[in-house]
């Protein structure tokens, strides 16, 4: 029988269950929900959806609406890095994408007609939790 090949993690806190030698895995809840909105003023010119640096763990983007329910942008938004949008977000998108990432401000929106954009919001690490 052939050893299965080996997986290493890079860096772990890992908890044992006492009672039967199992693994315990728990995801730590995020400490901070961070919310706003980004509009893009010239559709020409890709702009950083933070304009400094927000370390984060996930951050979800929307197309925005409004009280009514209504969209409000007219064109879709492309989202991506600072040379490259495009991940394609609809004007009607409302349940948006999230993006597993380790700092908000690498992402950038570009939009496709003046003053519109995205909202969003940023989840940050929380403390880490001992379980023992």
């Amino acid at each position: 029988m052939a050893m299965p090949e080996k997986k290493w993690l890079k860096a772990a806190t890992l908890a044992i269950d006492p009672d039967d030698g199992a693994l315990l895995v728990d995801i730590t809840a995020p400490s901070t929900f961070t919310g706003g909105g980004k509009a893009v003023a010239d559709p020409a010119i890709p702009e950083p959806l933070v304009n400094e640096s927000t370390p984060c763990r996930f951050v979800w983007i929307a197309a925005p609406m409004d009280g009514e329910g209504n969209f409000t942008n007219t064109k879709p938004v492309f989202l991506g890095d600072s040379l490259n949008q495009n991940m394609p977000l609809k004007p009607s998108n409302y349940r948006g994408v999230v993006i597993r990432i380790d700092d908000a401000s690498k992402i950038f929106v570009r939009a496709v007609a003046a003053n519109e954009g995205v909202v969003f919001r940023i989840t940050s690490e929380g403390p880490l939790e001992d379980n023992t």
